[in-house]
C-alpha cells in the first residue's frame, strides 16, 4: 500500500483530481463523482475521507521519533 491507501482509495483519489473535485470552485460534484465510481454519495463521502485521512498520516505524520512536529 503507497502512502497507507488501499488500490481503491488511490483510484477514487485520483479519479475525484482528475474530475475537478478539489479545484476552487469544483468542477465535480461528489453525487456526480459518486455517479462516476457507480457508488452511493455516502459510500464515495466516507471512502474519500478515509483516504484523505491515510494520505495524511502516511505523508505528514510522522511516529516514534520523538517530535511533535
Amino acid at each position: 500500500m503507497q502512502y497507507g491507501l488501499t488500490e481503491r482509495q488511490r483510484n477514487t483519489l485520483v479519479a475525484a483530481f482528475e474530475a475537478g473535485y478539489f479545484t476552487v470552485p469544483r468542477e465535480t460534484s461528489l453525487s456526480d463523482l459518486a455517479e462516476r465510481q457507480d457508488a452511493s454519495h455516502q459510500a464515495l463521502s466516507e471512502r474519500l475521507r478515509r483516504a484523505t485521512g491515510n494520505l495524511v498520516e502516511s505523508a505528514l505524520i510522522t511516529h516514534g521519533d520523538g517530535s511533535d512536529e
